[in-house]
């Protein structure tokens, strides 16, 4: 899931996933933010971001 917010000029993206270390970005437009976030997600779900080890162990 993906959390946007502004930080002075820029907007700061989140995303959070289960099994996933955060990672997160800043943007200079909104617009560029959800589709980085949206690639993101779509990654994540094809397990094209590593797992987290120490997650995985428990």
């Amino acid at each position: 899931m993906a959390t946007f917010r502004k930080r002075g000029d820029k907007w700061q993206v989140q995303v959070r996933l289960n099994g996933c270390p955060p990672i997160s970005r800043s943007f200079l437009l909104k617009a560029d933010a959800v589709a980085w976030a949206r690639q993101t997600e779509v990654e994540a779900d094809r397990r094209a971001i590593p797992v987290d080890n120490w997650l995985a162990a428990a």
